[in-house]
C-alpha cells in the first residue's frame, strides 16, 4: 500500500515538533469544564505511559486491552501502548456474563489491561471473580481462563490532575519509538457485535493513517468534534495523526447523561468547530436542540460539514440536518474490516435517496454479487463486496470467520445486501442475515423502516422478524413515538397501508410501543437484542 505516513509514532513526535502549544485533543466533562491537551503534551503523556508499560515488563508484540471510556485516560492508554511498540486492544462485552469478553481477551491473546476498577459494568467487574492472583501493589495478575494476562494497570476515571501527575512520575520510554515500522501491527479493533458476535481485526500505522485519507478527503478541519469511540475505524484519533486537527470530545469517564444529544451540540458550538462526525440518530436530535434553543449562538450556528458514519442515514436524518446544523453532509459506508467504502456528499435534501452511500473512495472497487458469485445487472439486488488496500484480510486468531470474510482473490464479504445505480452509486439496503423470511417472499427491514418513519409522530421504527407456523416468520414493528406524540396502534397501521414494495402492500402483523432500542457500543441497532425483546413482549 503506497502512503506518505509514517508511523503513529513518528508522527506524535513530529506534531509536538512542529507545533508543541497548538491543542491537539479538548476534553469536555459534564460540569462543561475542559482538559485541553497540547501537541507537546500528548508526546510526552504517551512516552510516559510507554515507559510504565516497559518497566511493568511488557515487551513489542505484547497486547493490551485498554477498557475504557472516552476520556483522556483511554486516549494516552492507546497513544502509549503503541508507542512501547505494543498492541492495542478494543474489546467489549455484549453478554450479561461476560463470556464473550474472555473470548476476545483469549483470541487477542492479551498480556495486560487497562481499567478502571471503579467502572461497576466495566472490565474489572467481569475479571476480578476469575482472577487467581491479584497483587494491586505490583498489578501482576494470573487467570486460567485468560492464560496469558499478566498485568493489570488500574487508573482512576475523572479527576485529570491526578492522572497526569501518576504519568509523569513514570519518566519517558525511548527506546522502542525508533525501531516501530509503518507496518507493524499496532491495534485490534472489535467488530460492532452487531451480528451477536464481536471479531478483531488487525491494524498497523499504514492503515489507519490511510483510513483517515479516505475519511475526510481533501477537508482540512482546523477544529472538529468527534464524540465516537476511540477504538471505531470513524473514531480513532487518526484525524489528529494526518491533519493536525484539534479534537474536541467528552470525557466520558465522568458523568456524561445517557441522552447527551444537548451536551454535544453545545460543546461543538461552545468550541467553534468546523467539522462534525456523528451517528445518524444525532443529527436529529443535534437539530431538536438546535431548533429548541433559546441561546442565539446555540440556536444559529451552523457547521461547514457534518460526516455521518456508523448506521444507515435515511432522508429524515438528512432533512433534519441540511439547512440548519450544516449545509452539507457527508454519509460514509464502511466496516471495521475494510475501513471507508463509500462517501456521499450531500448539499440538498433533494438530491438524497434512502440508502445511497454514494460513491466507492479511492483505492476501492465495489460489485454487487448474485448467489452464484456473478456480478448481477445494474440496479439489481444482491450481496455487496468490495475490494480495498485498506485491510490485512484477516481476524485476529479467527481462521473461521477470516475464510467466510475474506476471499482468497480479495474481496470482502460482510453480508450486505443493496444494489448499484447507473451512476455508480452503492445502495446499501441492510444485512442478509437480518431479512426477514416471510412466506416465499424476503424483506429487507431497513427498507421498510424507511417508509414507516415518514408517519407523523414516529420518532423511530425498527422492525424484526418473529415465529409464525403458517408465514415461517412475521414482521414486528417496534415503534419509538416522537416526544408528546399522541399516535396509536392504528395510526402506525393505517400509514403502513400505503407502505409497499412492488405494489404489495407490507404491513407487520405486530406493533409493539418502546421508550428506546437497544444498540450496539458503536450506537448500531443491536437487532439480535431487539429481535430477542420483540419475542418476549409477544410471550413466544
Amino acid at each position: 500500500m503506497e502512503t506518505t505516513h509514517p508511523s503513529i509514532v513518528k508522527t506524535l513526535e513530529q506534531r509536538a515538533f512542529d507545533d508543541p502549544n497548538r491543542p491537539a485533543f479538548i476534553f469536555v466533562n459534564e460540569n462543561r469544564e475542559r482538559l485541553v491537551l497540547t501537541r507537546q503534551q500528548v508526546w510526552d503523556y504517551s512516552r510516559n505511559v510507554a515507559a510504565l508499560l516497559r518497566k511493568s515488563g511488557l515487551e513489542k508484540g505484547d497486547v493490551i486491552y485498554t477498557a475504557l471510556p472516552n476520556s483522556p485516560q483511554r486516549l494516552m492508554g492507546m497513544f502509549g501502548t503503541i508507542t512501547a511498540g505494543c498492541i492495542t486492544m478494543a474489546a467489549q462485552s455484549c453478554m450479561a456474563d461476560g463470556s464473550d469478553l474472555i473470548s476476545s481477551l483469549n483470541r487477542g491473546q492479551a498480556t495486560g489491561i487497562i481499567l478502571s476498577p471503579s467502572d461497576p459494568k466495566g472490565a474489572f467487574s467481569i475479571l476480578k471473580p476469575r482472577l487467581q492472583k491479584n497483587d494491586q501493589a505490583s498489578g501482576e495478575v494470573s487467570c486460567q481462563e485468560v492464560p496469558t494476562l499478566k498485568h493489570i494497570f488500574s487508573w482512576t476515571l475523572g479527576n485529570w490532575n491526578n492522572f497526569l501527575e501518576m504519568l509523569e512520575d513514570c519518566g519517558k520510554e525511548t527506546l522502542w519509538h525508533e525501531a516501530i515500522d509503518p507496518n507493524d501491527v499496532c491495534a485490534y479493533m472489535s467488530t460492532s457485535g452487531s451480528s451477536g458476535v464481536v471479531k478483531l481485526v488487525p491494524f498497523n500505522s499504514k492503515v489507519l493513517m490511510a483510513a483517515a485519507d479516505q475519511l475526510i478527503g481533501t477537508l482540512k478541519p482546523t477544529r472538529y468534534f468527534c464524540d465516537l469511540d476511540l477504538a471505531w475505524i470513524s473514531g480513532f484519533p487518526h484525524v489528529y495523526l494526518t491533519q493536525g486537527s484539534t479534537r474536541v470530545l467528552l470525557d466520558r469517564g465522568g458523568n456524561i447523561p445517557e441522552d447527551s444529544a444537548e451536551l454535544q451540540w453545545k460543546t461543538a458550538v461552545q468550541e467553534n468547530c468546523d467539522l462534525c462526525f456523528t451517528a445518524p440518530k444525532y443529527l436529529m436530535e443535534f437539530s431538536r436542540v438546535y431548533s429548541q434553543s433559546k441561546d442565539g449562538v446555540i440556536g444559529s450556528y451552523k457547521l461547514k460539514r457534518v460526516i455521518s458514519a456508523g448506521g444507515t442515514t435515511t432522508r429524515k436524518h438528512a432533512r433534519a440536518a441540511l439547512g440548519k446544523i450544516t449545509d452539507e453532509l457527508i454519509i460514509v459506508y464502511g466496516s471495521t474490516e475494510g475501513c471507508i467504502t463509500t462517501r456521499n456528499v450531500i448539499k440538498s435534501i433533494e438530491e438524497y435517496e434512502d440508502f445511497n452511500n454514494g460513491f466507492p473512495v479511492r483505492n476501492t472497487e465495489v460489485k454487487v454479487v448474485g448467489l452464484d458469485n456473478k456480478e448481477v445487472p445494474t440496479g439489481e439486488l444482491g450481496e455487496i463486496v468490495f475490494q480495498t488496500k485498506l485491510t490485512l484480510h484477516q481476524y485476529v486468531n479467527d481462521s473461521e470467520n477470516t475464510s467466510k470474510t475474506f476471499d482468497p482473490d480479495g474481496w470482502v464479504r460482510l453480508n450486505d445486501v443493496g444494489k448499484v445505480n447507473h451512476k455508480g452509486q452503492v445502495f446499501v439496503m441492510g444485512r442478509n442475515q437480518f431479512a426477514i423470511s416471510k412466506g416465499t417472499t424476503v424483506l429487507y427491514p431497513e427498507v421498510i423502516e424507511s417508509m414507516v418513519r415518514k408517519c407523523s409522530g414516529v420518532k423511530d421504527v425498527a422492525i424484526v422478524g418473529v415465529p409464525d407456523d403458517e408465514m415461517v416468520e412475521e414482521m414486528c414493528a417496534l415503534v419509538v413515538k416522537q416526544p408528546d406524540a399522541d399516535i396509536s396502534e392504528q395510526d402506525v397501521r393505517a400509514h403502513c397501508e400505503n407502505v409497499t414494495i412492488h405494489d404489495s402492500p407490507l404491513i407487520p402483523k405486530y406493533f409493539l410501543f418502546v421508550d428506546t432500542f437497544p444498540v450496539t457500543k458503536r450506537e448500531k441497532l443491536d437487532r439480535v437484542a431487539i429481535k430477542r425483546l420483540a419475542c418476549k413482549m409477544l410471550n413466544f
